[in-house]
């Protein structure tokens, strides 16, 4: 207890923000390389152990474990978050270990996991508390050309998807992470869907690996179909590190991401939410400035700089620094459903960004901070991770 209490006390601005907590928190972290120190012969995790590239031994992996349980304690205040998204984690036995062998062990968190395709073994998983959400049903789906496969592929809610409709005969580069989908009933209210993703990278160059993240976002936009078909008013969650920023073409384009508040001619699959404006225009339609589209997709974050009393965020511009520039690839999108006045919401720029100091330190090459990192290069530096943690709290009438 003594040791969970001298961590919060290094989180001043969450404890401080902890009057504004929703009832209900969602964190999302790339943990960067969450790997064991065992070899694994179907995967590709060469580097990730003793006697090679990295060195990486028992003990790194276990200071690891320690620095991520300092990050997931601070993430949700006083109280723990109760639902945690994470990426790049080799399997269920380093996922076991955080929520098992550190002081996590106390909240009794469940995991969902499933084993990836990708070819060096990172997954995407969720933790969550029995206590606040019971799933309900999960499923891991494939991005990318589903090789060798004909005819149809199973979606949640019985749906199905065709194999020929999607790009026939586009085969990712390399398999990645697959997406993991789980449905369940969040503070015994109403049920809520969550997508958890890691998109393929840029390395190779930003172009060169566009089309894969392109192909991502399809696969995310045909999950959603699935689900808004059976309900346009479904609660949705989409988190994960995407590697592309709201400006690039899978977000823009495919996903089609709003900010609330955008400007919409009002329909029939529209939200009210409190404070709504409307004004009609010459030809008879009401122009809203506050009203969700119900089958869209929302990112309500940090850009907006918005906190409580009206003054300006101090969150850094970005989830991860490269080369001296911010960049925000970690996201976590709501879909219209969540931004209705109803039993289960989220407030507009509630979407943020977990800055406690110590996941920070000096940059020597360009001015600021920059993340702790584990690595810089092939080099054990010993911090948290090169992204940093974002979260949305959800809130019950």
């Amino acid at each position: 207890m003594k040791l969970l209490v001298s961590l919060l006390l290094m989180c001043p601005l969450m404890i401080s923000a902890q009057k504004g907590r929703g009832d209900l928190r969602f964190v999302f972290y790339n943990v960067e390389n969450l790997f064991d120190p065992f070899d694994d012969s179907l995967k590709l995790d060469d580097e990730f152990l003793p006697g090679t590239i990295r060195h990486w031994t028992w003990d790194r992996f276990l200071e690891k474990e320690q620095n991520l349980y300092k990050v997931l304690a601070c993430s949700g205040g006083w109280k723990p978050a109760e639902l945690i998204g994470l990426c790049e984690v080799e399997n269920r036995f380093v996922l076991n270990w955080l929520v098992r062998k550190t002081p996590l062990l106390k909240y009794n968190y469940r995991i969902i996991h499933e084993d990836s395709p990708d070819e060096r073994g990172i997954d995407v998983a969720l933790l969550y508390l029995p206590s606040k959400f019971k799933p309900l049903e999960w499923k891991s789906l494939s991005v990318g050309y589903y090789r060798g496969k004909a005819g149809y592929e199973n979606l949640p809610g019985g749906l199905y998807r065709s194999s020929t409709s999607r790009n026939e005969g586009f085969e990712l580069q390399d398999p990645t992470r697959d997406i993991l989908y789980v449905r369940g009933l969040a503070l015994e209210r109403d049920t809520i869907h969550i997508l958890i993703c890691h998109w393929p990278s840029r390395w190779g160059g930003y172009l060169e690996s566009l089309t894969e993240r392109m192909e991502a976002a399809r696969t995310v936009k045909w999950l959603l179909d699935s689900i808004w078909r059976l309900d346009i008013h479904a609660r949705i969650l989409v988190a994960g590190d995407l590697n592309d920023e709201l400006s690039d073409p899978s977000l823009s384009s495919v996903l089609r991401v709003r900010i609330p508040g955008d400007k919409v001619r009002k329909t029939g699959d529209m939200a009210k939410i409190p404070g709504d404006k409307v004004r009609k225009t010459g030809d008879g339609a009401i122009l809203s400035d506050n009203v969700q589209c119900y089958g869209c997709l929302y990112h309500t974050g940090s850009e907006q700089k918005i906190v409580e009393g009206g003054k300006k965020s101090s969150e850094p511009p970005g989830t991860l620094k490269y080369q001296g520039s911010w960049y925000e690839f970690d996201h976590v999108l709501v879909s219209g459903g969540f931004l209705s006045d109803s039993s289960l919401f989220v407030k507009p720029g509630g979407k943020r960004i977990l800055a406690p100091d110590f996941l920070f330190e000096k940059d020597p090459a360009s001015p600021g901070k920059k993340p702790f990192r584990t690595y810089i290069g092939y080099k054990y530096h010993g911090g948290f991770s090169d992204h940093l943690p974002v979260y949305i709290d959800i809130w019950q009438k």
